[in-house]
């Protein structure tokens, strides 16, 4: 199960990391605005969400004011930490944005901890000292981002470290639930709820030009997958070590931002020189050790 928890949390990180360019791309065409890509992108994934929802309800879910208040709570901490990191992405660029958001492992870790009760042992807390580490090699070079863009950053992480908690209280409020099945009805509902409250922002953020619906899907469709599998990682994998393999969306974000390079798209990511490129990729393994050291830690306590 954790195995495939990992796999999962890959996928997400790939999806995510496809996103941020799709975000990117969409707030340089014509008309385009950062709160204009999140409420249309937000009233497409509602609208994909209500079938789902309707088709993943479970049979074993229980009463609604059980599971209601933390898929709430998950919305809106989610909904703080995507403004946040759309503001991010105006400063600077995904591989850049991308391996900081790894930072938030650590407040996971703490939150699971001191309010879960969770075990993490000494080498698990290693591991989470390791994609740290990372994340500030990666922020070092290049040059040092922005104080905006650092600020955004920090906002992104706190209100991305609520959500993961409140998707941690969601799936508990349904034992009788299969995990899989709990995280991505959980999904659905989450993101139902955060394109009801896009909704009624749609006469002064919205459009009625087709082309800003079709120019905002993409992001919208790559990043409600990236959910999917990012519930399902967590359900799976726990919120910790979920967490860790997300933050391996900076080595995806990295080596995107290579190949997207080479073919001369430097209006969504930067050229880098070979040594920055490869001191970046180098702190981004430290994630992917992080990884392994906590799988392992975990199996020897």
């Amino acid at each position: 199960m954790v195995l495939l928890g990992i796999a999962l949390g890959l996928l997400a990180a790939t999806s995510q990391s496809v996103s941020y360019l799709f975000s990117r791309l969409y707030c340089l065409g014509p008309g385009a605005s950062l709160r204009r890509l999140l409420v249309i992108s937000h009233v497409i994934q509602g609208a994909v969400s209500l079938p789902l929802v309707v088709l993943a309800w479970p049979a074993d879910v229980g009463p609604v004011r059980l599971w209601i208040v933390p898929v709430l709570a998950t919305a809106g901490f989610y909904l703080v930490g995507q403004t946040c990191l759309l503001i991010a992405l105006r400063y600077t660029t995904a591989s850049r944005v991308a391996p900081l958001l790894g930072l938030k492992v650590v407040t996971v870790a703490l939150l699971t901890v001191v309010v879960l009760g969770d075990h993490v042992s000494v080498g698990q807390w290693l591991a989470v000292g390791l994609a740290v580490m990372g994340a500030f090699v990666l922020n070092h070079t290049g040059g040092s981002l922005p104080p905006p863009a650092l600020a955004a950053i920090a906002g992104a992480c706190l209100g991305y470290t609520g959500s993961d908690f409140h998707i941690r209280v969601t799936l508990e409020a349904m034992p009788d639930v299969p995990p899989v099945h709990a995280s991505f009805f959980a999904m659905a509902a989450t993101y139902l709820i955060c394109g009801l409250a896009a909704m009624p922002l749609l006469p002064w953020y919205g459009s009625r030009q087709f082309r800003q619906w079709t120019a905002a899907t993409p992001y919208a469709l790559s990043w409600l997958t990236a959910m999917g599998f990012l519930f399902a990682c967590f359900a799976l994998a726990g919120l910790v070590l979920g967490n860790i393999v997300q933050s391996l969306r900076g080595l995806i974000s990295i080596a995107l931002a290579g190949m997207l390079a080479s073919y001369g798209l430097v209006h969504l990511e930067a050229k880098l020189t070979r040594r920055v490129y490869w001191r970046r990729f180098a702190a981004a393994v430290l994630m992917t050790a992080a990884v392994a050291l906590f799988v392992l830690a975990g199996t020897e306590g």
